[in-house]
């Protein structure tokens, strides 16, 4: 079983943040339950590419949450000649590409269950009702 003790801290490490809530532990759990599911039965449930991989998908989810949900983010704001503009397709899209990386470094540990290749027979018999 993945460790979610050691999600949640991979995850307050990606958020730079401190454990504000329990949405950030059932996130974790979330993510860690859906790793385990996908992968093999032999892999080794203590590996550090598996921790950082559920931590990366806990952190996706969350910035999805944050970005789509909260009223506290800005859009803009100008300081003198300075303005700075908080772009939230850019920090969703830099959240997936760190899940995405995280996930195709386990990809050995993963039991592949998407696709199957197999002989497909074909009856020549009319259907009976």
């Amino acid at each position: 079983m993945i460790d979610t003790s050691l999600v949640i801290d991979n995850f307050l490490l990606l958020a730079s943040i401190g454990l504000e809530d329990d949405t950030i532990e059932l996130l974790c759990q979330s993510s860690s339950q859906r790793i385990e599911h996908l992968l093999k039965e032999d892999a080794d449930r203590t590996d550090d590419r598996l921790i950082f991989a559920a931590a990366s998908d806990a952190y996706y989810q969350w910035v999805l949450m944050k970005k789509t949900v909260s009223d506290d983010t800005f859009e803009s704001f100008r300081a003198g000649d300075i303005t700075v503009e908080n772009d939230n397709a850019v920090s969703i899209e830099a959240a997936r590409t760190v899940r995405d990386e995280a996930f195709d470094a386990i990809t050995d540990l993963l039991d592949d269950r998407r696709f199957y290749f197999g002989e497909v027979q074909i009856n020549d018999v009319e259907p009976t009702f």
